[in-house]
């Protein structure tokens, strides 16, 4: 509920310049240690600009997208991250096999407490989609669901970033 709190009032301090691949890297390091039964995968794309935004924060978003993949998708499957580039921005993405989230959930799946089996065998308060989205919010991203994706199954949760228009250390005053 504290994580919640700061990134619900921009409790944070002051962003960092960040390299998404080092992040990215990190939170599915760690996710592997924890979701041991299924297959994570990370796809990167070279060349993605620096942004600045909150390190520890931004891997807890990402760990908490994956967490919920896990939660949701069958033992043994699937789970895949990316991190790619277009000209409308810079794209995270996690994506499952799990059974998808129905259209008329996919909004309220971020808002506080929410647990679309909450008398089944998943464990969890409901806040960690709330948290990704605060987090997103902060660093001026935007957090969305499509499902299904493939099969008639499968979420696909997408973090977009904006392109820094100019070199995003020179907003900070870092030299790199």
């Amino acid at each position: 509920l504290l994580l919640v709190a700061r990134t619900e009032h921009s409790l944070v301090g002051a962003g960092e310049l960040l390299d998404l691949a080092e992040i990215l890297y990190s939170a599915v390091a760690r996710a592997r240690r924890y979701f041991d039964r299924h297959q994570i995968s990370l796809t990167l794309q070279k060349d993605v600009p620096a942004i600045i935004g909150y390190p520890s924060l931004l891997e807890q978003c990402l760990f908490n997208l994956i967490e919920n993949a896990a939660k949701y998708a069958p033992l043994g499957s699937q789970i895949e991250v990316g991190l790619s580039i277009d000209d409308h921005g810079i794209d995270v993405t996690v994506c499952d096999d799990g059974p998808g989230i129905s259209l008329k959930d996919q909004q309220r799946i971020f808002d506080k407490f929410i647990r679309l089996d909450p008398d089944g065998p998943r464990k969890g308060a409901g806040l960690g989609l709330t948290i990704s989205r605060n987090i997103a919010d902060l660093m001026q991203a935007t957090l969305s669901v499509e499902s299904p994706v493939k099969n008639q199954r499968g979420s696909k949760f997408m973090m977009r970033f904006r392109k820094p228009a100019s070199d995003p250390a020179a907003d900070l005053n870092i030299a790199v």
